[in-house]
């Protein structure tokens, strides 16, 4: 039995067929150049149909980012202003189109359901998933299912708030941790801190870390101490069996993770009788694809049943 799975991000939309083993068979991936709900509709169609030409498809799973309910199949709420995506019903326009049962849920969700299922995760019953890229996400897992909470918000750990009056946060907050821990806070960290060229991602903030930028030593240094903070109070928050860090910065843990770790350990005192540990994702950025996948195929056997 096969998915299209599809994980739709910040900076891309990933697509791919996965079989209910866990085997992705294909992928693909669209750059996210349209910044609108008719943009994210038009690359899931293509994505879609595109697949569909070569595969006996049962099923699709969608993981994106913002509030999802998952019930109504819409998003509620969403950091990332796009036009026309709060509260259209995306699941019912792609069930229309294609007669296929879609299952529509958010992106950080989706990627440590990948994780447990195929990755880092598996094995584990309590399990807390961080998710860094362009912004910061969150997931916890109990018992094998995804606890959304009673406003869909449970594990939402970007929009808690790390410094009361700090940095503005385009959900409307100040001071968020997302505004301290993501790939978007290091290169802005970086530049309000520059006073002279001016960087826009990521990569460049880790081409001068390379180069041993002092201006992006300092900031890492801080965004470690940050993390830190964030996984120590985590760990307290929700007790869980592991941490599973992921998302498009673990990529770049060579220049990170070891101190993360050190910190993390040195700051918080044990939870219990023991630390909870931290683990790097598998996957990768493929994680939200795996788990869009699991989560499509339990939505069609609950349907079915």
């Amino acid at each position: 039995m096969y998915s299209i799975a599809i994980d739709s991000g910040g900076t891309k939309i990933s697509g791919a067929v996965i079989s209910d083993t866990g085997e992705m068979l294909e992928k693909t991936r669209y750059e996210n150049t349209g910044k609108s709900g008719d943009f994210f509709l038009d690359t899931y169609r293509a994505i879609i149909q595109s697949f569909l030409q070569k595969y006996d498809v049962s099923c699709i799973g969608i993981g994106c980012n913002g509030a999802v309910d998952t019930d109504k199949g819409l998003v509620v709420s969403c950091s990332l202003n796009y036009k026309n995506w709060v509260g259209r019903p995306i699941r019912k326009e792609l069930e229309e189109r294609f007669g296929l049962p879609v299952y529509l849920g958010n992106d950080c969700r989706a990627a440590i359901a990948g994780e447990e299922w195929v990755g880092a995760a598996k094995g584990y019953k309590d399990i807390l998933g961080i998710f860094v890229g362009t912004g910061l996400g969150g997931c916890y897992i109990h018992n094998g299912e995804i606890v959304t909470g009673s406003r869909n918000a449970m594990g939402e750990v970007g929009h808690g708030i790390m410094y009361p009056g700090g940095r503005p946060c385009s959900c409307g907050q100040r001071g968020c941790a997302e505004r301290y821990v993501s790939g978007t806070a290091l290169w802005t960290s970086y530049n309000d801190k520059a006073a002279g060229e001016r960087i826009h991602s990521g990569y460049e903030f880790f081409e001068l870390y390379r180069q041993e930028d002092a201006r992006a030593i300092e900031v890492l240094n801080q965004y470690i101490w940050d993390f830190s903070i964030l996984l120590a109070t985590c760990a307290y928050h929700f007790d869980p069996d592991v941490i599973v860090i992921g998302g498009g910065l673990i990529e770049t843990r060579e220049y990170w993770w070891d101190d993360l770790l050190k910190r993390y350990y040195n700051i918080g005192a044990p939870c219990g009788d023991g630390y909870v540990p931290v683990l790097a994702a598998q996957k990768g950025n493929d994680a939200a694809l795996y788990g869009a996948a699991r989560t499509a195929f339990r939505y069609l056997c609950a349907a079915e049943s």
